[in-house]
């Protein structure tokens, strides 16, 4: 038993050999194909238009990657043919690998810069306690020195 989203990603494969011609099915080993329509999810029957690249419809990312697998190990013609897609698939994993390391450094950044806010804020509370502090002991000396001063003048 796979698990559902593995079910809907097989789902999708599947719908998307069943409308290609029988020169595709047939270059898939037999038991991968029958893996893939044994388990897929029965009841998610998605509508693909071959006339539409894949990637600008609504279809998982799994499925293009799975359908991209089938392209490379048993569509190719030439060696050419394989080259070309592992360039295009190295070039993708560069972008990924970039779009991930920006977004590291981004967090990093952010959380640097969090930090040094935090400790500005905390810097100020701190420094605003101390003050209200330094006033209310200020205002403490006051009152004893004015109720010093109104007790000899009741005298």
């Amino acid at each position: 038993m796979v698990s559902r989203d593995r079910a809907l990603v097989y789902s999708e494969v599947y719908s998307v050999l069943s409308s290609m011609s029988e020169w595709y099915i047939k270059a898939i080993p037999a038991k991968l194909y029958s893996f893939v329509e044994n388990n897929r999810f029965k009841e998610y029957n998605p509508v693909y238009d071959l006339n539409i690249p894949l990637t600008k419809q609504k279809i998982s990312k799994g499925a293009v990657s799975f359908i991209c697998m089938l392209h490379y190990n048993c569509w190719c013609k030439s060696d050419e043919e394989k080259r070309s897609i592992e360039k295009i698939l190295k070039h993708n994993e560069q972008m990924n690998r970039n779009k991930y390391f920006k977004y590291e450094e981004e967090l990093f950044n952010k959380n640097k810069t969090d930090k040094n806010d935090s400790n500005e804020v905390e810097g100020k509370s701190q420094l605003e306690k101390n003050v209200s502090l330094t006033i209310q002991k200020q205002d403490g000396l006051i009152e004893r020195i004015i109720n010093f001063f109104k007790g000899i003048f009741k005298k």
